[in-house]
């Protein structure tokens, strides 16, 4: 009887403390402290965390399913972050993009139409 009033009184704080280790490191706050040409693989792990959804030597990618997040850092030839990206699907916020990419790729008109309608009443 008296383990089982143990295991009633320890097992709570038990599963507080674990669920505390699961903080999710996440968060908009965490992305902003990250800085591009400034920050390191060191510290963008210690920002993030190691809980990859994919993992390269020049590319790390975040997920959250439960928070519709998605975050990918881009790393140069020293480890620094030479770019990086926030995507929020809940709210349709996406910022910054990959590097070498072109934010206006050259291109050419195949149309442009323009035409006025008048109404009789």
């Amino acid at each position: 009887m008296h383990a089982r009033r143990w295991f009633v009184l320890v097992a709570p704080v038990v599963l507080f403390l674990w669920s505390g280790c699961a903080e999710n490191k996440l968060t908009r706050q965490n992305y902003d402290m990250i800085k591009e040409g400034l920050s390191n693989k060191d510290e963008v792990r210690m920002t993030l965390g190691d809980n990859y959804a994919a993992h390269s030597e020049d590319r790390w990618e975040y997920e959250d399913d439960k928070s519709h997040l998605s975050v990918v850092i881009h790393f140069d030839e020293r480890g620094k972050v030479l770019a990086k990206e926030w995507r929020d699907a809940r709210t349709g916020e996406w910022e910054g993009q990959a590097p070498g990419i072109d934010p206006k790729p050259p291109g050419r008109k195949a149309a442009e139409r323009r035409s006025t309608t008048t109404i009789d009443r």
